[in-house]
């Protein structure tokens, strides 16, 4: 623990430094800064107990956020204070509207900054998802008596091969330090436990992302876009990284020389990089109209859904979908968010964030995976020439991510557990 003391602390002013510039050049909001360092951190949620809640980014954020609402539902004194790691997060879950829910970036992993936290929100229990496992919050969770509830947790081989280099004493006080565990899958689950986390603390498991809880689209706002894009000729690049959107655009021009028809709807992971994303377009030699402009699709080759809490609508527009972070290694985001809405999935080689439902795809005929812009540019074609291959990808998907949602058991079993932990009788329900 004292060497990864050290090496946080030597990083420290390369890290303050970057968060610095980003604030001065207007890339991350004012005060992101202080918020990072705990500096302040105490608002409006001064009464009443509180749950701290932490997601890495908007695909983490997303797969809680329904279960952040369950919370102020059933308890009407709690607050939460809910975190992560990303500006793109941060805004999008601060646009939820639930009512006692603070959104704040998540404390450096440095011990004064997560001591100022703790101070601040005194949290009766700390909900992280996935892979989030910060060794000093944890270490201090566990010192001021915070219960650690991990969920959707994901661990793979390679990652659990690196947790085990860093010796058993280590491991001990970080994975020691969880009182809940609910993995999303059976590998994970077996990782977390060779890893140090006890017995008694595994509880049934969950695939968080699995409840796909996007906002409605309005009729109205469907209806219009609906007259510029038939989804047997729609394609859409979603939440796609540095990369994938030259591989996207180059495959939408090696299909629509063949079938002229062919729309394509764009929409970066990240919305602050549309000016970015419109520059590759253009470099392209491509038209494009832009959301975040309030421009209409008309005839423009390519629409740039450069806006947040919009990928329902498009999703209902496209009939087919690439899903970004899986040709750039970014591990894959979610494929069940455009299974849920009848799109068929195409998706890369990058999909370990995701893995038990790609598996379970790749095992069902659900899905197609592609390699190059090439390979995307051929399923696009395939898939608009035969719709009823396209409906077929659909149903299989449907069928092989039935088992693998959220089960009552496992949602049950958390708020009973949450419940008792944190002294919250309210959360069971």
């Amino acid at each position: 623990m004292m060497l990864y003391r050290f090496a946080v602390t030597v990083a420290a002013p390369f890290i303050l430094a970057r968060l610095w510039l980003r604030e001065r050049r207007g890339r991350a909001p004012s005060g992101a800064l202080r918020e990072r360092l705990c500096l302040g951190a105490q608002s409006s949620v001064t009464r009443g107990p509180v749950l701290w809640f932490h997601g890495a980014s908007l695909g983490e954020l997303a797969a809680i956020r329904a279960m952040v609402a369950t919370a102020v539902k059933r308890d009407a004194n709690l607050r939460i204070v809910l975190t992560c790691n990303t500006e793109t997060g941060r805004l999008n879950a601060q646009g939820w509207g639930l009512d006692r829910v603070v959104v704040r970036f998540a404390p450096l992993d440095q011990r004064a900054c997560v001591k100022r936290f703790l101070s601040a929100w005194q949290p009766a229990a700390l909900v992280t998802v996935e892979n989030e496992i910060w060794p000093n919050r944890f270490q201090l969770c566990a010192g001021h008596n915070v219960p650690i509830f991990l969920i959707g947790a994901r661990m793979s081989d390679k990652s659990a091969r690196t947790w085990q280099r860093l010796g058993a004493r280590f491991r001990t006080r970080v994975f020691g330090a969880i009182d809940y565990l609910a993995a999303q899958d059976a590998t994970s689950q077996k990782n977390f436990e060779q890893l140090g986390v006890a017995p008694s603390a595994i509880g049934p498991r969950l695939m968080l992302k699995g409840d796909v809880t996007l906002p409605d689209v309005s009729a109205d706002v469907l209806a219009r876009f609906s007259a510029d894009f038939d989804p047997n000729v729609t394609v859409l690049g979603a939440s796609t990284h540095e990369g994938e959107e030259r591989a996207v655009l180059r495959a939408f021009k090696l299909a629509r020389a063949a079938i002229p028809t062919l729309r394509l709807i764009l929409a970066p992971r990240h919305s602050d990089r549309g000016d970015e994303v419109a520059g590759i377009i253009q470099a392209e030699g491509l038209t494009m109209a832009r959301r975040s402009k309030g421009e209409t699709p008309g005839k423009a080759d390519v629409f740039l859904a450069d806006t947040l809490g919009e990928m329902a609508l498009w999703y209902r527009l496209a009939g087919i979908v690439f899903v970004g972070g899986s040709l750039a290694n970014k591990g894959g985001h979610t494929p069940f968010e455009p299974v849920h809405f009848g799109s068929a999935v195409i998706h890369g080689p990058h999909t370990a964030n995701n893995q038990a439902a790609y598996s379970a795809l790749t095992d069902n005929d659900g899905a197609i995976a592609v390699t190059s812009s090439v390979d995307l540019s051929r399923a696009f074609r395939a898939l608009v020439r035969d719709p009823a291959r396209r409906q077929e990808l659909v149903r299989n998907a449907q069928v092989a991510l039935a088992p693998l949602r959220q089960s009552d058991d496992g949602k049950d079993a958390f708020w009973r557990r949450l419940s008792s932990a944190a002294a919250l009788p309210a959360l069971s329900g």
